[in-house]
């Protein structure tokens, strides 16, 4: 199936074999006190990507105006982030004193 897209898609993360996901707006409109979670359906995995289209295995009808997510297999994207070198700058723009009580990193030497 392709999902014909108004825009372009914009987002480099998404990639071939990523697991597609939708909820219809419409019936999300009137949930404000459910779960929204209960409304997302799987659609299938992607096969292809243009710059406005999206293929994706499987037969799904997705209506018009729905929200479109997708998740990596945690197969290939297990880890965290990899490589040599990382900076952070914090800053506090505020004039009365303020405190960092922790600060947290997970790293993962990628090779040696």
């Amino acid at each position: 199936m392709i999902i014909n897209l108004e825009n372009p898609i914009n987002n480099i993360s998404l990639q071939i074999g990523d697991r597609l996901f939708y909820a219809d707006a419409n019936t999300l409109a009137g949930t404000a006190q459910l779960h929204a979670s209960d409304y997302i359906a799987v659609s299938g995995f992607v096969t292809a990507i243009n710059s406005d289209s999206i293929e994706v295995s499987g037969d799904t009808d997705i209506p018009d105006g729905s929200f479109l997510m997708f998740c990596k297999s945690n197969i290939v994207n297990n880890t965290s982030l990899k490589g040599y070198y990382a900076s952070v700058t914090l800053a506090n723009s505020d004039t009365s004193r303020a405190e960092l009580f922790a600060v947290g990193s997970e790293v993962i030497e990628s090779s040696k």
